[in-house]
């Protein structure tokens, strides 16, 4: 490879598959049918939900698939006498599942670490290599890599029969053909396109955490604007309503309905064809809402149905003026726009039309930046509501009208910075996903040879697995002792990563409130150590409340992977687990929070002294910081840090997003 190009294979030959057109000359063309065991479950025999148990088999759907593998944490569990009583769909490592029917007809997942006896529902089909007295037929990733490309992926839509729940039958995935090259070969595709992919995701995974960071600048700038405003120096007075906090003094507290007339809508009953007939006003209804979530429209100026001024006259729903502020207040609950023109609306929608005093694109970005507070309000499982009654006890912290227009026009400029951004980080992850798709189809169908490459790539590291292999290990240790919980284990992780150079857990660390922290890393870890030694993550208290962890009937299996992954590092991990062992939850949050700091400094090319890295937490770390901390206190933290050997060296991930939001 030269430049980010690959060589062909030296000699081709015409393929009997129309969408191969042609294959390496010494590769093989076969029907799965040939080389795989294809398997699925025909019927439940009349299981239900209420038989699920919380031990015992695991029960596999696509909704558990994740990233082409099953989130075993996500999986219901069975009895005993229910698993066996179809030994064909009873799950092993290096099966292939397929979903087979209904709307995510092809979602895929490959099974590298079965946690425990498994099996299918009906929806799912499983390949499997036939063998025979000396060999499996193929690679089991071989044919994984195959079936995400858009060949087969259109090959099982193109095949797929019923009028409204489409469904590809067992025969005719049968029938599918593929180019084998050897099993040797097979198995050089199958590192390299670990190898590459990996890299790829990597990118992707950037891409979407920096699209993450930038939605939540965006909203944090809103809700500040609308209420603290622009000067920083203005005195402040507690608001007396919990979402807004404290607020500027001369700003007036009061219901929005003081300042703006709340409108809601209605339908025209359709049991009347004559009222939706000669239909020409524009009607704002729940189909429409994509064009606030999916595009982020701010004025709404077409609809998708209309309806007639006699279903207006003969119905609950108004027509209201441009320029009227509507609010989702069912199912997507929160989303909000402006009236481009004069339109009515369903009853799925509050509508706001703003007096003199009021701004309608203040009012607008208030309902922004409610996101959380209509959370709360939200009632139903299935289908969230926030009720009229509610609706009409909003309040809002009220500036001056002019401004209220400097806020406007501020939040105009901001957002439209960010959203660019965002545009820009969103192109990139979709390229990169173009990118990926076409050198996996490049490699599996023979147009370029990489068996020279495979051999020089080091082993693919499987990111989820060590990240639960060093979970597994802490959390074992560490389980017993009453200080021990999630944030103890964030810590241990980074300082993992950090100072014993664990670089395979791939950590992406935001400076929060109690240290270096990876939330994505976090859950992964929990899961995966799961589906290693049965660790169970135990919340009692819901969420937001103390995480505590409970070892599974595996204990002690991960070891020798452990060992295998992390070589003499092993010896370095035991000994940074004993060391965070003997303090408390608070002080592991400052032992990796110096260290953080004083590493992020000597990757800066800066050599700080104890007084400025314990300033530096203070003040540039995280606001709480200054709130739990003396720089006496982290002055003795960082004796004791010297005491115990962890002194970074500048090398390691560096802690971000301080800047972002500065």
């Amino acid at each position: 490879m030269s430049g980010g190009t690959f060589s062909r294979y030296p000699k081709y030959r015409p393929s009997d598959v129309a969408w191969l057109q042609e294959v390496p000359a010494h590769w093989k063309t076969k029907k799965i049918r040939d080389i795989s065991v294809l398997k699925g479950r025909l019927g439940w025999q009349g299981l239900k939900a209420d038989e699920y148990i919380d031990e015992g088999p695991y029960i596999v759907s696509s909704a558990h698939f994740e990233n082409y593998r099953v989130q075993w944490n996500m999986c219901p569990k069975i009895s005993q006498q229910r698993y066996d009583l179809d030994s064909n769909i009873q799950l092993a490592n290096g099966d292939v599942l397929l979903m087979k029917d209904g709307a995510a007809l092809g979602k895929l997942a490959f099974i590298d670490v079965l946690p425990g006896p498994a099996c299918l529902n009906s929806h799912l089909l499983l390949f499997r290599p036939r063998q025979d007295a000396h060999s499996q037929s193929y690679v089991p990733e071989y044919l994984f890599w195959y079936m995400t490309t858009p060949f087969f992926q259109e090959y099982i839509k193109v095949n797929s029969t019923g009028a409204t729940f489409l469904g590809v039958s067992q025969e005719a995935i049968g029938r599918c053909s593929l180019a084998l090259p050897s099993l040797e070969e097979q198995r050089d595709i199958v590192k390299f396109l670990g190898h590459e992919t990996a890299k790829i995701d990597a990118l992707v995974e950037e891409q979407r955490r920096l699209i993450a960071l930038l939605k939540e600048k965006r909203q944090a700038v809103i809700a500040h604007a609308v209420t603290r405003g622009l000067r920083p120096d203005a005195p402040l007075k507690d608001s007396g309503v919990e979402w807004l906090g404290d607020v500027p003094a001369e700003w007036t507290i009061l219901p929005i309905r003081m300042v703006a007339r709340l409108e809601s809508g209605h339908t025209p009953s359709r049991s009347r064809p004559e009222w939706w007939t000669d239909c020409t006003i524009p009607w704002f209804t729940l189909a429409d809402v994509w064009q606030i979530r999916e595009q982020g429209r701010t004025l709404i100026y077409e609809t998708h149905e209309l309806i007639s001024e006699a279903g207006l006259a003969n119905s609950s729903a108004r027509l209201l003026p441009k320029g009227t502020v509507m609010l989702s207040r069912t199912a997507s609950v929160g989303f909000s726009a402006i009236m481009g023109v004069d339109m009515a609306t369903t009853q799925d929608f509050a509508n706001w039309i703003c007096g003199p005093r009021l701004n309608n694109e203040f009012l607008l970005f208030v309902f922004k930046a409610m996101a959380e507070e209509f959370k709360r309000l939200r009632y139903g499982s299935t289908h969230n509501t926030i009720y009229m009654p509610d609706i009409a006890s909003f309040k809002l912290a009220l500036p001056p009208l002019q401004e209220q227009h400097d806020i406007v026009t501020f939040l105009n400029n901001e957002t439209a910075k960010i959203d660019a951004l965002v545009e820009e980080a969103e192109a990139a992850s979709a390229l990169l996903q173009e990118r990926r798709a076409a050198l996996i189809t490049a490699v599996i169908t023979g147009r370029v040879d990489v068996r020279g490459l495979a051999d020089d790539l080091p082993f693919p590291v499987n990111r989820a697995c060590a990240r639960g292999l060093v979970a597994t290990e802490i959390i074992e240790r560490l389980a017993h002792q009453a200080t021990f919980g999630r944030v103890k284990l964030q810590k241990i992780a980074y300082l993992a990563e950090a100072h014993i150079e664990i670089t395979e857990l791939e950590g992406k660390y935001l400076r929060e409130a109690a240290g270096p922290l990876d939330r994505d890393m976090i859950q992964e870890m929990e899961r995966e150590a799961e589906a290693i030694a049965g660790v169970r993550v135990e919340q009692p208290d819901g969420p937001g409340s103390t995480v505590t962890y409970r070892p599974g009937d595996r204990r002690g299996t991960h070891r020798q992977d452990l060992a295998s992954l992390l070589g003499e590092r092993v010896a370095k991990l035991d000994k940074l687990i004993e060391d965070i062992s003997i303090i408390d939850t608070r002080g592991a949050e400052v032992v990796a929070t110096l260290y953080a700091v004083w590493n992020d400094a000597l990757i800066d090319g800066d050599t700080p002294s104890d007084e400025e890295i314990g300033h530096a937490v203070l003040s540039e770390w995280h606001p709480e910081k200054a709130k739990k901390f003396r720089i006496e206190e982290l002055e003795t933290w960082l004796d004791w840090m010297r005491r115990h050997g962890l002194v970074p060296t500048g090398t390691g991930p560096k802690t971000s997003t301080g800047r972002l939001f500065a």
